[in-house]
């Protein structure tokens, strides 16, 4: 298990889910509202920006407009206004943004009214609580859910997108705090982890044939009928689990997509799904184009959750569809007949629209900016309205009625009141409008008779008012002028030539040429060629020509400039000019993929397996005997700790880390091999893999058993070593006992003299020339024969930093050749045993490997205490599982009290020792709400021989 999982986790979007603790204060005694504030973190982003993808921090960014919606459980029981067993869920109050050089906050505060809240404000109600949002708090129709874990919600098949993001209102996301035991209202922040079930589409439509210049309006997406990407679906609010959506469409609309050159760019939120055909249609001010794919090569495409995707679609075969061309001219109103389409506008200092679809909060029509071009009669729209804007009529004797086009059901009318102006079904003896002849006002009557003026207030939307006292139109929309545009087909251009490549080379080296030359569909126009950048590729202009002068991309055009009989055209290609003597990595062993290239397609969704070089800048969890995997961070120029993790990686061969083989440090230059992933959608790193070299080898050494035997009567030790494996080539050793080395070729045993009684470190280190060193370590003690006082053998050191620096699993460490183990929730580095809100718990650490000398007594000493130590208890064991578990002790030594102030010692009572057993040293502590711990300085092991 990752130790650092809580901290990945909460950074799924950026949103932060800390181990805060919640301190509480006296309830507050208020029926009406209780206000709780949750919290959520986000990066700082361009202003002016929505919602957008960050893809650095694959982050949301939330703006002061946002709202979320929350649910909560008292243990373990849904709470509402009606009472425990049916959860309500509450719409917070807009978000507030608080910035500041580094971060900025988001505080959504829920108020939460009526009897549901009596947990709250009830002090002698207490328990645990956990708390559900959801976000967009529209997401939900029925704030009432009977059941949290099965609600039926929709993602939008019409969809409008931002020129860099996709529809903000769509991002659909559920969010959950930690179990929290509380009493009365918490008055800090309560933090959210959210989880997003939608997946982002990054969508690209590239060779689009546009002629001239084309601005695309609406695309939309029909995918094979199993791939339902959209529309209803059921939603588990507790944990983000979601079914399949009803509709395989959809339709983003055409205001915030971009077009780059002959490509188009946009953003979709989707269902994640799996899909095998796609039809697409792209509609621009000029034509449809329309692409039916039935496979895809490689088979289908996914759309990943919580996951950028991207997509990219080549419209070169495209059916092409010419849309007719409209102008829209200035017609009086008189002059428009019903099967007309029109644009009603008002001009008070700029031309503003009325639009049907748009209404403020109390439906009355928006206004709309609009661009006019011309004077007098000969006055036109500049571009295309918006289905919007656009209306029919009707006239008989009592006026005309506006309808929006193509929509006879409602129409534009009066209701009783000033600004009472609508477009509805509700009044229909408030809808006949006339040209008021002395001020050229539209003029209706409302169901009460009251004459009625409308115009554009404040450019916001269009309102209706009386006549003032004077008998004048209201200063409120006075001083206007109206205009109606009616839909006309425009004057034919001239035809426009088409100039294509075929296929044309797309790549060339550096100092080379190709050829390729375009047609034009008209015999005889001249064709010219250029270059977007003649650095990196120069044309002939004539022959069309390219040479390749510098690394880099360029856009070559072919065009024709036009005459009195056809309008200009143009065609372009992109080619590559490529460097031959620059090797691309394309994540072989011959070629490896840098630490920055593989965390690029990490991102981008690829799961592949690669050989992928760096240098190791942070080394996570060493190699260990428990896990027999490794986990560090590479980059490949050595300083960065974000770019790259190499994670459960295991040793040369695919196989796992034995005591002995190297270890990863620090500026090591590794190559790995591994697949790609991204944890909690963050961090790129692989999912498995192993070590393929290390500083330039590709072979580790693994020692053979080494053995120590002491001559006490001699004051010699005999040293044993077996040969080491991992390469076939000669291998030498050098064998050391305390400060005398031996050098040796092959596997043998060794007799060192020594000049003094005691405990001697031994060791024997492996290498070869072709292969990383390993070496064997271990402990002997030569006992004064002649002497019965106890020496000491062996010292467990608590201050020596390594293993675990957290609270959260299991951690290993070996000193002196025997490796210890310490419980959850015990650190070791340093050492210190505890925790938080532990009312009376075991810590402990035990010996994995047995201590071979024999032993007639053991010191533990301890040190600070900030935690309650109600014990301290040490035992000695036959076996590693006893020592493990705390069973079938041989000997044991409780205390309860001096603990931290004096060395608690167990003795052998009898006249032998301990020899090859195990060992467990247990403290039992009580803990309060913040990190308390006892710590443990060392335990000494005497014997005597």
């Amino acid at each position: 298990m990752k130790k650092y999982l809580i901290l990945a986790s909460a950074a799924l979007v950026a949103l932060a889910a800390c181990n805060k603790e919640i301190e509480v204060q006296d309830p507050v005694n208020n029926t009406d509202e209780v206000v709780l504030t949750f919290t959520s973190e986000r990066p700082q982003f361009e202003a002016g920006t929505k919602t957008a993808w960050d893809a650095s921090n694959s982050c949301i960014v939330w703006e002061a407009t946002d709202k979320i919606r929350v649910g909560y459980t008292l243990n373990g029981d849904w709470m509402g206004q009606t009472g425990t067993g049916t959860a309500k869920f509450y719409a917070s109050k807009e978000v507030t943004i608080d910035d500041d050089t580094d971060r900025s906050v988001g505080t959504f505060k829920v108020p939460i009214t009526g009897s549901g809240v009596t947990a709250f404000t009830d002090p002698e109600t207490n328990g645990t609580y956990k708390f559900y949002a959801i976000y967009p708090s529209t997401i939900l129709s029925n704030t009432t859910v009977d059941d949290p874990t099965d609600q039926s919600v929709t993602l939008a098949t019409a969809q409008t997108p931002g020129s860099n993001t996709f529809d903000h209102s769509t991002d659909i996301m559920v969010g959950v705090t930690e179990d929290m035991s509380i009493t009365g209202l918490p008055t800090d922040p309560i933090e959210l982890t959210w989880t997003r079930v939608v997946a982002h589409t990054s969508l690209t439509f590239t060779n689009m044939g546009f002629v001239g210049t084309e601005v695309p309006s609406k695309i939309t997406l029909t995918f094979n009928e199993a791939a339902k990407v959209a529309g209803t679906f059921s939603i588990d609010i507790t944990d983000g689990t979601i079914g399949a959506g009803t509709a395989n469409v959809i339709a983003l609309e055409g205001s915030g997509l971009t077009v780059s050159g002959t490509s188009i760019n946009a953003w979709a939120t989707v269902l994640p799904v799996s899909f095998s055909s796609l039809k697409v249609e792209v509609k621009t001010d000029k034509a449809t184009y329309t692409r039916n794919i039935s496979s895809f090569t490689g088979g289908a495409k996914t759309f990943k959750q919580n996951a950028r995707n991207t997509l990219t679609i080549n419209m070169t075969n495209a059916n092409r569809v010419a849309t007719t061309e409209y102008d829209w001219v200035v017609k009086d109103l008189s002059a428009i007949t019903s099967s007309d389409v029109f644009v009603i506008v008002g001009n008070n200092g700029d031309n503003y629209a009325m639009n049907h679809t748009y209404l403020n909060s109390k439906g009355a029509p928006n206004a709309t900016a609009v661009t006019v071009t011309g004077t007098g009669t000969g006055r036109k729209l500049t571009t295309s309205p918006a289905d919007a804007l656009q209306w029919n009529l009707t006239s008989d004797s009592n006026g005309y009625v506006f309808y929006p086009n193509g929509d006879d059901s409602k129409w534009l009318n009066l209701i009783d009141n000033n600004n009472g102006l609508r477009v509805s079904n509700t009044a229909s003896n408030g809808k006949y409008w006339t040209i008021d002849s002395s001020t050229g006002y539209l003029k209706g009557t409302d169901t009460a008779n009251n004459e009625r003026y409308i115009g554009i207030y404040s450019s916001t939307d269009w309102r209706s008012y009386k006549l003032d006292s004077n008998n004048e139109i209201a200063s409120n929309i006075a001083n206007q002028t109206f205009a109606f545009y009616v839909r006309t087909e425009a004057t034919p251009s001239k035809p426009v030539p088409t100039i294509s490549f075929g296929t044309p080379t797309t790549e060339v080296n550096i100092g080379e040429s190709v050829t390729n030359t375009a047609t034009i569909s008209v015999d005889g126009l001249t064709i010219t060629y250029s270059s977007s950048d003649d650095t990196i590729a120069s044309v002939d202009a004539s022959t069309g020509e390219v040479t390749g002068e510098a690394a880099g991309t360029a856009t070559i055009t072919a065009s024709f400039v036009g005459n009195d009989t056809y309008d200009s055209a143009s065609a372009d290609y992109e080619i590559t000019v490529v460097d031959p003597n620059v090797v691309v990595n394309d994540g072989t062993l011959a070629h490896p993929y840098t630490a920055s290239e593989a965390r690029e397609l990490a991102l981008s969704g690829d799961t592949g397996s690669y050989y992928i070089s760096g240098i190791v800048t942070k080394v996570q969890n060493q190699y260990s005997a428990s896990y027999g995997t490794a986990n560090f961070w590479i980059d490949e120029n050595g300083t960065s700790q974000t770019v790259f993790e190499g994670y459960k990686i295991k040793y040369f061969g695919d196989v796992n880390w034995v005591e002995g083989n190297a270890e990863i440090a620090v500026d090591d230059e590794v190559i790995i091999y591994g697949t790609l992933t991204v944890f909690n959608s963050t961090t790129p790193e692989t999912s498995s893999g192993y070590l393929v070299s290390l500083n330039g080898k590709t072979k580790g050494l693994t020692p053979g058993t080494l053995m120590a035997t002491p001559d006490n009567d001699n004051k010699q030790i005999t040293v044993t070593w077996a040969a080491a494996t991992g390469t076939t080539s000669a291998i030498s050793y050098v064998v050391s006992c305390g400060t005398q080395t031996y050098n040796a070729s092959a596997a043998g045993s060794h007799t060192f003299t020594m000049a003094d009684y005691g405990q001697y470190n031994v060791s024997v280190a492996a290498s070869a020339d072709d292969a990383i060193s390993g070496s064997a370590r271990t402990t002997v003690t030569l006992s004064d024969p002649n002497s019965n006082t106890p020496t000491l053998q062996y010292t467990l050191d608590g201050t020596t930093t390594g293993g675990s620096s957290g609270y959260a699993t299991e951690s290993e460490i070996t000193q002196n050749s025997i490796t210890w183990m310490a419980m959850a929730n015990t650190t070791m580095n340093p050492w210190r045993f505890g925790g938080k809100n532990l009312s009376s718990e075991d810590r402990a650490v035990y010996s994995t490997i047995a201590i071979a000398s024999n032993i007639s007594s053991i010191e533990v000493e301890s040190g600070t205490a900030t935690a309650t130590v109600n014990s301290l208890t040490i035992t000695v064991h036959n076996s590693d599982t006893d020592a493990a578990n705390g069973t079938n002790a041989i000997a044991t030594k409780s205390v309860t009290t001096g603990i931290t102030s004096s060395t608690v010692t167990l003795t052998k009572e009898d006249a032998t020792s301990w020899a090859g057993k195990y060992y467990r040293i247990v403290y039992n502590v009580t803990c309060g709400g913040s990190n308390q711990y006892v710590q443990f300085k060392s335990a000494k092991f005497y014997g005597t021989n």
